[in-house]
């Protein structure tokens, strides 16, 4: 049987591998749960994280999906832009979403949350 021979991926390959990789550390993501989330087999993920295959634009879609990015900001170094709006925007929606679904007790929980964190932001200014 022939052995396989790994092909040298180029430089956006490498680069998207290493993006994929950083997001899912930032997300505290592990690759099982990141594969489940994006619907990819686990084995094909680990491959692109060791830029050992391309993905197609349907994958590197439902990969955006899964970290709650754009497709644009998934396949960009990360560094061309301030993070900080977008993890703003991300925050607003989880909040919003979870309050809209929230009973009386968590939004009680809520209130509470936001005066802890109200009194962080005030120390650290």
């Amino acid at each position: 049987m022939a052995k396989r021979v790994r092909k040298d991926q180029g430089a956006a390959v490498r680069a998207f591998a290493e993006r994929l990789r950083d997001l899912r550390r930032e997300r505290g993501l592990s690759r099982m749960k990141l594969a489940a989330k994006a619907g990819v087999n686990l084995s094909y993920l680990n491959k692109l994280e060791r830029a050992e295959a391309t993905p197609g634009l349907d994958l590197i879609a439902r990969l955006a999906d899964a970290f709650g990015v754009s497709i644009s900001e998934l396949v960009s170094n990360g560094k061309e832009k301030d993070p900080l709006p977008a993890l703003r925007q991300r925050a607003r929606e989880n909040l919003d979403a979870a309050i809209n679904k929230a009973d009386r007790t968590v939004l009680s929980l809520f209130a509470v949350f936001g005066s802890l964190i109200d009194s962080a932001i005030s120390r650290n200014r």
